[in-house]
């Protein structure tokens, strides 16, 4: 099958979310250190409320999406997300900075499921196999080049600095999503359910 112009943008829109999800990882550890000033450790013992908070919300949220459709959950997950990332540079507050991270977890988490129903509508059956493979290369290049850019933009700019472009990215992400969406639905002339790729 051809490589199209809507194969290319979900390749695009993968790379950034992987990219962005990954960026910030290499920096967690001078995060923790150098702007929380707290040890790993202690970081860890935050974690278990916030966690079963967001399992609790993750289950009653996945109800959301039979009542207003994947595409709110892709959108408001990818959104939220990308804004508690950008949240965690204007906080030194390890407790702020905890459930900041447990809250775009659960974003991304409700949003994900989402993008792969998305992913796999806009791909014909016949060649599904062959561009999920492509966009899963795509995925793990995006991880690899993630952590590897992190760690260089965290060592010359900082330890906040992986994690502003990480929210960049996720918006841009969203952004490609939400044009990626309203181009199909315009070519299948219909409100809510996009065309497939040829």
């Amino acid at each position: 099958p051809a490589w199209t112009p809507g194969i290319a943008m979900l390749a695009v829109i993968v790379l950034f979310l992987t990219v962005g999800t990954s960026l910030h990882t290499p920096m967690i550890g001078a995060y923790t250190h150098d702007v929380l000033r707290v040890k790993m450790s202690f970081l860890a013992l935050l974690f278990p409320l916030p966690a079963l908070a967001a399992g609790v919300a993750l289950w009653r949220l996945r109800k959301l999406e039979e009542r207003y459709g994947r595409h709110v959950l892709l959108i408001g997950g990818l959104f939220v997300a990308s804004l508690s990332i950008f949240a965690l540079t204007l906080t030194a507050n390890p407790f702020i900075a905890v459930n900041l991270v447990v809250l775009a977890g659960l974003a991304y988490a409700i949003s994900i499921p989402a993008w792969g129903a998305a992913a796999l509508d806009a791909t014909d059956v016949g060649s599904r196999g062959l561009w999920l493979g492509a966009l899963s290369a795509v995925q793990g290049l995006g991880v690899a080049g993630g952590q590897a850019l992190g760690g260089v933009i965290g060592g010359v700019w900082g330890p906040l600095a992986p994690f502003k472009l990480a929210a960049l990215l996720l918006m841009l992400a969203l952004a490609m999503i939400v044009a990626h969406q309203f181009a199909q639905s315009r070519r299948a002339g219909l409100a809510a359910e996009p065309i497939r790729v040829q």
